[in-house]
This record gives C-alpha cells, structure tokens and sequence, in this order.
C-alpha cells in the first residue's frame, strides 16, 4: 500500500515454499513464492494476532493466528529477526 513502511521481516518456508512474514506500520503479511500464484495472508488488525512459537533444529518454527485463520512459518534461520518480530507483534 502507497505509505506503508516496513518494520520487520523474516524469511522462511509457507505451505512447503520459500517464504516471509513482513510486519509494517499497519499489518501483517505472509507470502511465500509459489509460481504463478504466490499465496498471502494478510492480517489487518494486529490486536487479534497471537504468536506462537518454537526452535527446531535450530530454526524458529511461527504459528501465527487470528480468528479462523492459522498460518505456519518454519524453516526461520535468524533466530534475532524473528525473536524482534514476535516482540514487535505482541507489542501491537
């Protein structure tokens, strides 16, 4: 969106493909790169997101839910980007 700033953002795998959740001054997002078709979430009110999260073999595994929806991120290998986003998130 015109504006919208980036405020954090870790790189991972989404639904078995190369991925990233993206935090910005007004939402959260998840993409990864499937060809032809990438899928994104998109989660507008930050104040009903909750982070759970974990390390496995030495990367961080994110479940990220609000309402219905559920989104599963594994593969993070900057565990200090994704310890700051989860901060950021629940900071919101």
């Amino acid at each position: 969106v015109d504006g919208e700033a980036v405020r954090h953002a870790v790189g991972g795998r989404f639904r078995a493909k190369d991925g990233a959740v993206v935090l910005t001054d007004r939402r959260l997002l998840v993409a990864n790169d499937r060809e032809w078709d990438p899928e994104v979430v998109v989660f507008d009110d930050l104040g009903e997101v909750t982070v759970e999260h974990w390390e496995e073999r030495r990367a961080v595994i994110l479940r990220i839910t609000a309402g219905d929806e559920i989104v599963v991120v594994d593969r993070i290998k900057d565990l200090a980007a994704a310890e700051s986003l989860i901060a950021a998130i629940e900071a919101s």
